[in-house]
């Protein structure tokens, strides 16, 4: 494996990059959560909420790419592609969220404590230091840490429960069927022609059949009379040349499925 996010000491940085996330973001999602309904837990940890956020937000990114980048080889599982792509997203909304939050509410606590000045200066308690009550802008800052607050709060949520789908259609693709030989959820997987044709040669040769991926490799192994004549179909579409050695292609080499080709993909002749 090449690539920034292909590997760390010959390990996939995937399996790796998904627990970080996967531990973080429902941690910080909740811990931010009782930042937001209980003071105490605001005052004390919100910050530290807030910290463990901005690590998981930078560790999902690192666990998508990293996944987009594991799918090159092994193919794309669509739906958990999908669902990582929305957890991505949503993370990202809820540390804007969450940081606009930390920030107006401790600028409210700050000036109610005569630590911070808006326009006229703010004594403790919230008033002027001429005596007259707090600013209007003052008083308004009150109501957007409560609405930021709930948004933060939602978001959070989200975020949580995202993660769970994610990882349970994660889990879903590459254990299904898995230990009772059903099958592994190659069903799922999607590669491009781009992917494919990175596999043209009869050590690593994957051809496309009526949209549908097979690794001709193993079949090689087993039947070397065959390999002159299917070697031109290996890295793109070979369904002619494949049919004229294998009529019932499809069939004959249902053990080698790797998957199918993203929908979109033009196929090359």
């Amino acid at each position: 494996m090449d690539g920034l996010f292909d590997s760390i000491t010959g390990l996939p940085v995937h399996p790796l990059a998904v627990h970080a996330a996967v531990a973080l973001l429902p941690l910080s999602a909740l811990s931010l959560v009782a930042a937001v309904f209980w003071p105490w837990w605001g005052r004390r940890l919100g910050a530290v909420s807030l910290g463990l956020l901005t690590i998981a937000v930078p560790a999902t990114f690192l666990a998508k790419e990293s996944g987009e980048a594991l799918a090159g080889h092994l193919g794309t599982p669509v739906e958990h592609a999908e669902w990582a792509d929305r957890l991505f997203a949503v993370a990202v909304l809820t540390w804007l969220a969450a940081a606009t939050w930390w920030f107006l509410t401790r600028r409210r606590t700050a000036a109610a404590s005569g630590q911070v000045t808006s326009g006229d200066r703010v004594a403790p308690g919230g008033t002027t230091a001429t005596g007259s009550s707090a600013t209007p802008a003052l008083r308004r800052s009150g109501t957007w840490p409560r609405v930021l607050g709930l948004v933060t709060a939602a978001l959070a949520v989200a975020t949580t429960v995202l993660t769970v789908v994610v990882g349970h259609s994660g889990a879903d693709a590459t254990w299904r069927g898995a230990l009772d030989g059903t099958g592994t959820g190659e069903e799922t997987r999607a590669f491009s022609m781009e992917q494919v044709a990175r596999h043209a040669d009869p050590a690593s040769c994957w051809t496309v059949i009526d949209g549908t991926v097979y690794d001709l490799t193993p079949w090689f192994a087993a039947h070397p009379a065959d390999q002159p004549a299917l070697v031109p179909a290996c890295g793109k579409d070979g369904g002619a040349t494949v049919s004229q050695r294998l009529p019932d292609a499809a069939t004959t080499l249902a053990p080698s499925r790797l998957g199918t080709i993203s929908a979109g993909e033009g196929e090359e002749g």
